[in-house]
């Protein structure tokens, strides 16, 4: 996962290369850190990773944390649990196939925010990346700040998490299309 990580970035100019050819951090040997791989091929085309903060927890850090921290806790209350996804990625060799890739990814997103019972879901991303998150209604709660490690800023978005079933449900029609997800007959 690492190397998959370490060729999505350096493919879109995210980090400088690195002799180890790999890009991981602190938070991938966490236990509050959960990591989805998709294969095609038996080969890793794309990756997630979900890390929870929840005050009950003896580990209670989130990567966004490290700059986003006054914008979280401003943003939520004192016993929410918030589920932070990060390290999205696609094999620059899959990009054409993205579009199912990305279900499938933030699929585990929505369904371990529902397993934790999170209250909100947050993204720290590029400017330029808001739009494909707005369409799952997140929403900016900050402006944009420099990550350490990246070469470029991030902003922090917010998505309200209530529950797997009513968050894909809430997406707009236009998603709702292009994913073909239809309501259930009752």
């Amino acid at each position: 996962m690492a190397e998959l990580r370490y060729t999505a970035y350096l493919d879109n100019n995210s980090i400088g290369e690195n002799s180890e050819q790999i890009f991981y951090d602190q938070f991938d040997l966490k236990s509050n850190c959960y990591s989805h791989v998709e294969y095609i091929d038996s080969k890793p085309v794309a990756a997630i990773r979900a890390c929870v903060l929840n005050p009950k927890e003896k580990i209670n850090a989130i990567p966004a944390m490290e700059i986003f921290a006054k914008e979280i806790e401003q943003a939520t209350k004192e016993n929410d649990v918030v589920l932070e996804t990060n390290k999205f990625v696609i094999h620059p060799s899959f990009q054409s196939r993205g579009l199912k890739l990305k279900f499938n990814l933030f699929s585990f997103i929505f369904k371990m925010a529902y397993r934790v019972n999170a209250n909100y879901i947050i993204v720290a991303v590029r400017r330029q990346h808001a739009n494909f998150y707005r369409c799952m209604n997140f929403y900016p709660i900050s402006g944009a700040k420099q990550y350490p490690g990246l070469n470029f800023s991030t902003v922090l978005l917010m998505h309200k998490f209530n529950t797997v079933e009513g968050s894909f449900m809430d997406l707009s029609d236009k998603i709702k299309a292009r994913l073909n997800i239809k309501a259930l007959a009752a």
